[in-house]
């Protein structure tokens, strides 16, 4: 049951309809008649979204456990109290038998968690299409909304540890940004020579980052014929054994076991890393279902609504850098899941104040400072007017 929560959580019952909540599969469970886990915190009978995502959650399924997670702190009164340890001295205990899905599996349902809470709906009042998927090339931080109209660079927990962004040019309208990086993406995905070079540059990534992998896997594979050699050996030597020492035919039957040992141990690793190469491998079959699935969003591009948007967006797995160099020109980088489809993209502003005939194109808009004389200005008179409103 646990191999089919992870399948369905990260791939989906296979049909295109993609991956399914928490709350869908909670849905499935219950309609299906599989029995929800009866404990002190769910003893409701059915399936709830929390537990499953204790389940997914469980680093145990994907076969490691940790020991020294918690500690225990004498208070100043003499009792005793339960501290948690920080997650970097805990002890890691690597248990392969135990694993009921695969490491990559693990790690696509713990990005799928994360993403998920990035793009949730309730994090946020307005609708941003790039929410989740854009962020500040200066210092790595999610670029949030500002005033309903721009991104900005300005997270509360930045303000709170006091390392402002370097970055003195942090915001970028909203609907800019979001125009210019659905006009790349719709022309990705309308040509196909750029679909076959990215699909060509997955394969030899692929290669290059698993070729240790693949290395140790036929390593395995011989190592397991070899246990299983050293065994039908030990046991033919035990068949012809005509001596009768008790002593001789212990040592061969605990030898033997002690292969068996090694050689299921080294099958458990051989399925683990099979499992990981064919959920990076590139195949044929998979080739075709990238370019079915590009020409099916190509057709919903032209009047795509905004949740076929972040729809296609999370698909493809889009990435948008805001970037600002010395001279002050702002530009996106954009990527996409498939390699060799990164881009520049300069921002045009449409309106610049301080704009003539003399300055380019995508001069730089001045930003807002609260500081300035024409910001004092505009406070003064707007306070000026409030006072006379009320005299």
């Amino acid at each position: 049951m646990v191999k089919r929560i992870f399948e369905l959580y990260v791939h989906g019952r296979g049909d295109g309809s993609g991956p399914l909540s928490f709350r869908q599969l909670a849905e499935v469970l219950d309609n299906e008649g599989c029995p929800a886990p009866n404990n002190a915190k769910n003893n409701r009978g059915y399936w709830t979204p929390s537990a499953l995502h204790w389940i997914i959650k469980n680093e145990i399924y994907a076969g490691r456990t940790y020991f020294g997670k918690t500690t225990v702190a004498w208070q100043p009164d003499g009792t005793r109290k339960t501290v948690h340890k920080p997650r970097e001295e805990w002890l890691v205990i690597d248990v392969p038998e135990l694993a009921l899905v695969d490491r990559a599996t693990w790690e696509g349902a713990q990005y799928r968690m994360e993403r998920n809470r990035e793009l949730a709906k309730r994090n946020g009042k307005r609708e941003y299409l790039l929410s989740g998927f854009f962020r500040c090339g200066r210092c790595g931080y999610a670029m949030g909304s500002l005033c309903g109209d721009r991104y900005v660079c300005s997270p509360p927990a930045r303000w709170k540890e006091r390392q402002p962004c370097s970055n003195m040019n942090r915001t970028v309208l909203s609907r800019v940004a979001e125009q210019l990086v659905w006009e790349w993406l719709t022309a990705l995905l309308s040509d196909d020579t750029s679909i076959d070079r990215g699909l060509q540059a997955m394969k030899e990534q692929a290669q290059a980052t698993f070729a240790g992998k693949h290395e140790r896997l036929s390593l395995v594979d011989s190592l397991i014929d070899k246990a299983d050699a050293k065994i039908n050996r030990l046991i033919r030597a035990f068949g012809n054994d005509e001596s009768g020492d008790a002593v001789v035919l212990s040592a061969m039957q605990t030898e033997v076991k002690n292969l068996a040992r090694q050689r299921e141990a080294l099958k458990a690793e051989r399925n683990m890393i099979a499992a990981e190469l064919a959920q990076h491998e590139i195949t044929p079959a998979m080739e075709a279902q990238i370019k079915a699935m590009a020409a099916a969003i190509r057709q919903k591009l032209p009047d795509a609504t905004f949740a076929e948007k972040r729809y296609v967006m999370d698909k493809l797995d889009v990435r948008v850098i805001y970037q600002v160099d010395e001279e002050k020109r702002r530009y996106l980088e954009v990527s996409c899941g498939i390699p060799g489809t990164e881009d520049v993209i300069a921002i045009d502003l449409p309106w610049n104040p301080n704009h003539n005939s003399s300055e380019p194109a995508n001069a730089i808009r001045p930003s807002w400072n609260p500081m300035s004389k024409a910001a004092k200005g505009v406070t003064r008179v707007m306070r000026q007017a409030a006072a006379a409103r009320v005299t």
